[in-house]
């Protein structure tokens, strides 16, 4: 099978995520090209980018754009568009199909599809040295490429929690990773790493035990997928994509509503009991459950799921 990707590897999430889709596809004997040429079907993320003729199309869905500036929904009139003109529809999670699906519309067909890696990747990585017995990592990227904050990130909330853990655990360090200018807290035992590549940032999940993402939502953060397959313990916000993807290493802690596409549309950022999540980190290293790795999010796997896709898009059945 040949598959006309209407998408750039580019250092991006999606990206990132397609490098490592590719060669497994390839396994299967599924090939990703970026020419038209002798093609079955066509795939693209978010919106149809280049011409593709009459080929099946297979549209993989990366979220919208966020509504509280109103000069941009009609960029999500235009994704709704192109979700009708697909033949079939990939969603990073159900979360991501009931709140955007539910927002625009949802396809003719529909496959909900993790984003995913292989854990393997971190078979031979040398960890960071820490000093501490115990650590925690807070990872995301937090802001916008303009630098304007990604608020439904929870940076601010993120930097409390390692504040107020760290004055309780005084053999804990907390990591804050990603690409913010905004230091709240940071001492010796609140540090922020700036952006890592993607080797340095294995380094760092391979040395902690517990990452912590409190996002409101997401659709299916790869900073997630990652601590899953480095074997961190994942203590993840109850909406999105997140809570889908910990398996049984890891805990849900129910700090928000349950999220709809109204919700969405407001992008008001609700407060949220920190203490909850401070709770799940002292249980976590006064009991430390054995540690385990969702077989969900297994890049051999996640090909598997995207050739009964695609085969769905071009004959029909899977």
């Amino acid at each position: 099978m040949r598959v006309f990707l209407q998408y750039e590897l580019t250092d991006t999430g999606k990206g990132k995520f397609l490098e490592r889709l590719t060669p497994e596809l390839s396994k299967l004997g599924v090939d990703l090209v970026t020419e038209n040429k002798k093609c079955d079907l066509t795939l693209s993320l978010t919106s149809w980018r280049k011409p593709s003729g009459n080929l099946p199309r297979v549209l993989r869905m990366d979220g919208v754009h966020m509504l509280q500036n109103k000069r941009i929904g009609w960029r999500n009139e235009e994704i709704a568009k192109d979700i009708k003109k697909a033949d079939l529809v990939i969603w990073q999670s159900k979360f991501c199909e009931d709140i955007v699906g539910g927002l625009l519309c949802k396809g003719k067909k529909n496959a909900v599809i993790f984003n995913g890696m292989d854990p393997a990747e971190f078979d031979s990585v040398e960890p960071i040295k820490s000093e501490y017995k115990r650590n925690i990592v807070f990872c995301s990227k937090w802001d916008y490429k303009n630098k304007t904050p990604r608020i439904h990130k929870r940076l601010k909330d993120s930097a409390k929690i390692a504040r107020d853990y760290t004055g309780i655990d005084k053999d804990a360090c907390c990591w804050i990773i990603g690409n913010t200018t905004e230091r709240r807290y940071e001492d010796e035992r609140v540090r922020y790493t700036g952006w890592l590549d993607n080797e340095e940032l294995k380094r760092y999940l391979k040395m902690a035990d517990i990452g912590v993402y409190p996002a409101w939502f997401d659709w299916c953060p790869n900073a997630v997928v990652e601590g899953v397959a480095a074997g961190m313990y994942m203590i993840v916000g109850n909406n999105g994509g997140q809570a889908e993807l910990i398996g049984d290493y890891g805990k849900v802690v129910n700090i928000d509503k349950p999220m709809t596409p109204k919700a969405l549309k407001k992008m008001e950022v609700p407060k949220i009991d920190r203490t909850k999540i401070m709770e799940v980190m002292l249980d976590f290293y006064a009991n430390r459950p054995e540690k385990s790795i969702n077989p969900a999010i297994h890049i051999t796997n996640i090909a598997k799921q995207y050739k009964k896709a695609f085969e769905e898009a071009l004959w029909g059945k899977g």
